[in-house]
């Protein structure tokens, strides 16, 4: 081991033949294992912060597209109501005409046309022949 003026550069060795270490030498190992340690640490969190701005980003990018799917599933939810409601009125309509145009039959047959209406209608329905028969 070498040493000038009573210091010592290299680092301490219990070994019996070197020369024990002054208090500056030490302190200047101490300091070297601090920054070593400190160095450690700081990459350590360094991974650790680069691991959660990845998770952060990625959680964003998983709540942006869900919002996007949550809108276009309530446009698709508001396109298919309003479908709905217009078979609704539709079919309402059809109703509505369908009774109108039996109800204009029903009113423009006169009575001797109305048993051969019913005669044509039991050729198809025994229930209608049992009630002409009566």
């Amino acid at each position: 081991m070498s040493s000038t003026t009573g210091t010592v550069t290299e680092l301490y060795s219990p070994s019996p033949l070197k020369v024990a270490p002054n208090v500056d030498a030490l302190l200047h190992q101490v300091d070297q294992l601090q920054n070593s340690v400190d160095s450690d640490v700081v990459e350590s969190l360094l991974e650790e912060n680069a691991w959660l701005e990845h998770s952060i980003n990625r959680g964003k990018e998983k709540w942006q597209s869900i919002t996007k799917l949550l809108r276009e599933a309530f446009e698709a939810y508001v396109v298919l109501n309003a479908c709905i409601e217009q078979l609704e009125d539709e079919t309402t309509e059809l109703d509505k005409k369908w009774a109108h145009d039996l109800q204009n039959r029903l009113s423009g047959t006169s009575a001797p046309e109305f048993p051969r209406v019913h005669q044509r209608a039991s050729m198809y329905s025994p229930i209608a022949k049992d009630f002409l028969d009566d």
